[in-house]
């Protein structure tokens, strides 16, 4: 997937569908708050990363992802009952001595409470199915 917006217009988009959520997140009260509050401390520490120095920037990132993995599942209209609700992060991060580009992000293992959504989603980045504007 690419969609070519910068990235303020992206997370004004994406707080916009806070208010009317996507998918499995419209469903009950409960996913439409773990919706519209993950992706709020998701943009937070995303444009925290952003500021940060080099030491700090990883942590922030990692926890953006995860923030963003808990919006993800609770808009995903596949996962039924309590399936949305993951209990752990869900992805784990090593190599924090290397440069930041080389920083190793993996998913928790299948059936886990934490990678339900992750997994696919980090795969198709990886794959370069899903790419940032300018880098194709």
């Amino acid at each position: 997937m690419y969609i070519d917006v910068d990235a303020d217009e992206a997370w004004e988009r994406l707080r916009a569908s806070r208010w009317k959520p996507p998918g499995g997140a419209a469903g009950t009260a409960s996913r439409r708050k773990t919706y519209a509050a993950a992706l709020e401390q998701t943009e937070q520490t995303f444009r925290a990363a952003a500021v940060v120095g080099p030491a700090t920037c990883p942590l922030q990132v990692f926890y953006g992802l995860s923030q963003a993995g808990r919006a993800i599942a609770a808009a995903a209209v596949t996962l039924a009952g309590e399936d949305w609700r993951l209990v752990t992060h869900g992805i784990k991060a090593s190599g924090f001595d290397r440069p930041f580009p080389d920083i190793e992000i993996r998913t928790d293992p299948p059936g886990t409470h934490g990678s339900s959504v992750l997994g696919p989603c980090l795969s198709a980045a990886r794959a370069g199915r899903l790419r940032r504007r300018g880098h194709r």
